[in-house]
């Protein structure tokens, strides 16, 4: 089942995940960054695709801290 998933950056203001990280990301439709608080939004996604999106997402949250 395809979904949207909003990740929550944690107000990611200096927007270190990389763009083209998630436009590369298998499975991932459209995606946008949330004007408030800097999280992003992915369209199109499966649970199984998310869980494996959310590992490696938080991977590069910590490695850019």
């Amino acid at each position: 089942m395809k979904m949207t998933w909003l990740i929550n950056t944690g107000h990611n203001k200096d927007k270190s995940i990389p763009a083209f990280f998630i436009r590369s990301f298998r499975g991932a439709g459209e995606y946008y960054v949330h004007g408030g608080t800097n999280d992003i939004v992915v369209t199109e996604i499966t649970n199984n695709e998310k869980e494996g999106f959310r590992m490696v997402l938080h991977r590069l949250i910590e490695q850019s801290r």
